[in-house]
């Protein structure tokens, strides 16, 4: 407490908020099965692009670096497939991501400036009080990847604003740290305002709140797709599964042609007079009615999985 003042006063706080927006409330925002083909085609690749086996070797290494691989903080095999690609075929300059705990996001943000060769990344992060992380921070990211690094410690309420008065406007944000409502939808508020045009947005575990649906309500992106997470075992209880959604967004900027509506199980999104993306409702299942707009929150909010 006297060491970190500000930091005890923060983990109070996240305390309250997981007690009173966690529970177990779980969410289905309806993920496509082929949202890797989807990024792809937004990043202007074919559905498999040349750097999937360099992903291959790079995770699996992990699994002989790191103990348990992958468990509950670390990032799962299709977040990091996701992050991986946009890192590696958009040529961020500036990547700021909150959430490190052993810092496997971290490393694949860095290991795709490492192939574009430029590129900074800023993390910002509360350790968790977690046996095996809170002394592990960062662990996965090795020392020649770190000139490209700035790790920056607190929480992302006190540190964020910071950074991006610092960094902004910022290529590409990954929100991946405490999933309770108030945080994401603060984080997602920042990061979008710093955020340029045609940048991207990368948000991990949206089922464990509407924080992400509230989002698409205010911010409208020109594109997103929701993706379904790959399965790693509960911190503790290794025997417990854990299966999530993250999402893949993209801000769209002045004069460009609206991007192609988003194939498979969501609805195809239409274009009004101030050029926001709409979803048309009428397509959609009970389980994809996502507001971009100004639609009926009554009728549009994701699911509750059973």
């Amino acid at each position: 407490m006297i060491a970190h003042p500000c930091e005890a006063v923060a983990r109070a706080r996240q305390r309250l908020d997981l007690r009173r927006f966690s529970g177990d409330l779980r969410l289905d925002y309806g993920p496509v099965e082929d949202w890797e083909a989807e990024l792809h085609r937004q990043l202007g690749l074919p559905s498999a692009c040349d750097g999937r086996n360099d992903f291959h070797d790079l995770y699996e290494g992990l699994r002989q670096f790191l103990t348990d691989f992958p468990n509950h903080h670390d990032a799962d095999p299709s977040l990091a497939k996701a992050i991986w690609c946009i890192a590696c075929h958009t040529g961020p300059e500036k990547v700021v991501e909150t959430g490190v705990a052993r810092g496997v996001s971290s490393r694949f943000v860095l290991e795709g400036l490492a192939r574009t060769g430029s590129g900074h990344l800023w993390s910002i992060d509360l350790p968790p009080l977690l046996t095996g992380f809170h002394g592990a921070v960062g662990a996965a990211v090795p020392d020649e990847l770190r000139n490209r690094w700035t790790y920056v410690r607190g929480s992302s309420r006190r540190q964020l604003p910071r950074v991006f008065d610092a960094v902004a406007p910022i290529d590409f944000f990954i929100q991946d740290s405490v999933g309770t409502r108030p945080t994401v939808l603060l984080e997602l508020d920042l990061a979008w305002q710093a955020l340029r045009p045609h940048g991207w947005l990368v948000v991990n575990a949206i089922n464990r709140s509407e924080a992400f649906q509230d989002f698409l309500e205010r911010h409208a992106p020109s594109w997103f797709v929701v993706g379904r997470a790959g399965v790693k075992s509960r911190l503790g209880n290794p025997a417990e599964q854990i299966v999530g959604q993250f999402a893949v967004c993209i801000k769209e900027g002045p004069h460009v042609s609206p991007a192609p509506a988003v194939r498979g199980k969501h609805a195809d999104l239409k274009r009004d007079e101030d050029d926001h993306a709409r979803p048309d409702l009428g397509r959609c299942t009970a389980r994809q009615r996502l507001v971009l707009s100004q639609g009926n929150p009554s009728t549009c909010r994701p699911s509750v999985m059973g």
